[in-house]
């Protein structure tokens, strides 16, 4: 048996804030009394969820007039799903929308001292990036300073005869002198405060795609760029058409409206 055409059912709740809201297990508790409740007919969303379950059970298809009984039973369960969401609806709204209105309000509470934190965010970043700066500057000053002295050190090694190392030299051949070797200049360093905070230098990396061709196998075969291509082609295709590389394939599927 087809569930009756979908009646009119009790008054709907006025859920407001100035209700307050149900604690959640009074909430749940309040759906299904709801869900319990008898309508003008004398019959509850419990129930026709029952008769439901039998008709779908008890179906048989086998001619066009099966096929249109079914259809309507399809129909009729969509739409006492659709009440039953509403109210639902009606319930958890209630929280979301405090929820929402508490985020709001506490954010308007801290939004001046949150741009001022950003401001004090923006003055690091400038103080790093003037102290970057001069340990490369000092960087390059040791290089240049190494650089010199190697060149004053280095003395060419003269060509020897015969005759020469037969002949002791009246001066003994000095040591070459050694340019010494300079400290590394040490990279900026974190900065601890009092209460724990540590301010430090990174990096933000970031990636832009420049020649989707150039991409390898193992990028384009990803689930995830899959599924933005075929999203990309759902929303173009009736205008741009399926592109060369994306396979369209129809199949036979059921609707019930």
């Amino acid at each position: 048996m087809i569930p009756d055409e979908e009646p009119q059912g009790p008054a709907p709740r006025d859920h407001n804030l100035t209700d307050g809201m149900l604690p959640l297990p009074l909430a749940i508790a309040d759906l299904k009394e709801w869900l319990t409740e008898r309508e003008h007919n004398g019959k509850t969303i419990a129930g026709r969820k029952d008769e439901f379950l039998r008709a779908a059970k008890n179906a048989v298809i086998l001619d066009r007039a099966s096929v249109g009984a079914a259809g309507d039973l399809i129909k009729l369960a969509a739409r006492t799903w659709k009440r039953i969401d509403q109210e639902r609806l009606s319930r958890s709204n209630l929280y979301r929308d405090v929820a929402d209105a508490l985020g709001r309000h506490a954010e308007e509470f801290w939004a001046d001292v949150e741009e001022a934190m950003n401001g004090l965010h923006l003055q690091i970043g400038v103080w790093q990036d003037a102290e970057d700066a001069r340990i490369e500057e000092q960087r390059r000053e040791q290089e240049e300073t190494l650089r010199a002295m190697r060149a004053r050190t280095a003395a060419p090694v003269a060509e020897t005869t015969a005759d020469d190392a037969e002949t002791p030299s009246d001066h003994a051949p000095e040591p070459v002198a050694h340019a010494p070797e300079l400290a590394p200049v040490a990279k900026t360093k974190p900065v601890r405060g009092d209460y724990g905070a540590v301010v430090s230098r990174g990096k933000a990396v970031s990636y832009k795609v420049t020649d989707v061709r150039a991409l390898p196998d193992y990028i384009l075969n990803a689930p995830g760029v899959h599924e933005a291509i075929v999203a990309a082609v759902r929303s173009t295709r009736k205008v741009m058409g399926v592109p060369a590389g994306v396979e369209e394939t129809a199949a036979p599927t059921t609707r019930v409206s």
